[in-house]
């Protein structure tokens, strides 16, 4: 589920490499750079509600947490990516540090998935 930034993927996006519990693997489509001015984001009230859903996905799947090492294949591909400012994600609005922490949440550009599947 995620955020609910799922919701808006367009149709054709490609698809990555998930996040395994045998390790991670590189996406297979290429990341888009950070560009320092990229500051457009979602309203205040998309970014709580998306957060909010967030959170319900959260609680529905008992506040597990990745472990250490996918959180830093994640937030290193969110380092790299062109809707990273200055922490949060432009494309729904939360914070990258507590969204890639848990499990049941997704990449809004599918670059990780959540790993509550396997």
């Amino acid at each position: 589920m995620g955020c609910g930034c799922n919701k808006n993927k367009k149709v054709g996006q490609p698809v990555v490499t998930p996040i395994t519990s045998k390790g991670f693997e590189v996406p297979k489509q290429e990341i888009e750079p950070v560009k320092e001015n990229n500051t457009s984001s979602p309203s205040l009230l998309k970014k709580a509600l998306n957060f909010g859903e967030a959170i319900v996905d959260h609680v529905a799947d008992g506040m597990v947490k990745v472990d250490k090492n996918e959180l830093t294949a994640r937030l290193n591909i969110c380092s790299k990516c062109t809707h990273n400012h200055g922490g949060t994600c432009n494309r729904c609005g939360c914070i990258l540090t507590t969204k890639a922490t848990w499990r049941s949440s997704d990449c809004p550009l599918g670059y990780w998935p959540n790993a509550k599947t396997e």
